[in-house]
């Protein structure tokens, strides 16, 4: 039987997969990522925290900045926890530089951390490594009195376009295909591709796309809330609310 009737777009696909031939752009960049995760195809991608230039990453807050609202004093004891992983306590010496100094120094060198640096007097800047999002917090006990710390998360990256997808082996660690600390990572720029997106989300045809970082199990998918989540210029063309897929739109220079 001869076939009388055309649909007028294409069939929904799989996520990471390109819509269709037109020209596009596509990079190639090395995946930043921790062991026994990775980089879900048709996810979108931030610039790596090893390498802004050349690697890429899911988005997150791999950045946290601890300040203290006092100086240290005489006796006083701090003790700092990053992800979970705390410092031995550092004891006040000499004074409050010095012993910033030596709190910042225990603090790189625990797990997940690429870099601490006394980014001011009172400031601690911490990030973390193959793009693992930080979350980090800081007491400080004895001494006469004592200064309160906060935490202030910043830096999930500059968006950089979405990973394609590739047929290739599953990663022992995870089970699954996707790409895993330095893949190489094909990067869509300009073009369009289909994307996973979040559960709760409601996007429609011709939304602005953005990438899913406010809530943190999803991060990278699609969404079309704009708060708390990345700008990306695009827009989405069309939506699967059976599948939770979409068709989007990009076009970085």
């Amino acid at each position: 039987m001869s076939q009388t009737s055309y649909s007028l777009s294409q069939g929904e696909a799989f996520p990471g997969m390109k819509v269709d031939s037109r020209f596009d752009t596509v990079e190639s960049k090395l995946a930043e990522a921790s062991a026994g995760t990775g980089i879900p195809f048709g996810y979108g991608v931030m610039s790596g925290n090893e390498d802004a230039v050349n690697q890429v990453r899911l988005p997150a807050y791999t950045k946290s900045v601890l300040s203290i609202d006092a100086d240290l004093i005489a006796s006083n004891s701090t003790i700092v926890t990053v992800n979970g992983n705390a410092t031995t306590a550092t004891v006040f010496a000499t004074d409050h530089a010095t012993t910033m100094a030596a709190i910042v120094v225990k603090v790189a060198a625990l797990a997940g951390v690429l870099s601490a640096t006394l980014s001011a007097a009172r400031d601690i800047t911490i990030i973390g490594e193959n793009g693992v999002a930080i979350t980090a917090s800081a007491v400080t006990t004895a001494g006469s009195t004592q200064g309160a710390w906060t935490q202030v998360q910043s830096d999930p990256g500059v968006f950089r376009g979405i990973a394609l997808h590739r047929h290739m082996e599953k990663a022992l660690l995870t089970g699954v295909s996707q790409y895993v600390d330095k893949d190489s990572v094909d990067v869509l720029r300009k073009g369009e591709v289909w994307m996973p997106y979040v559960a709760a989300a409601t996007p429609t045809a011709d939304d602005a796309l953005y990438i899913n970082l406010a809530i943190a199990a999803e991060s990278g998918k699609a969404t079309d809330v704009s708060s708390g989540n990345v700008a990306t210029g695009g827009v989405i063309r069309e939506v699967n609310t059976t599948l939770l897929i979409l068709k989007a739109n990009i076009n970085l220079p």
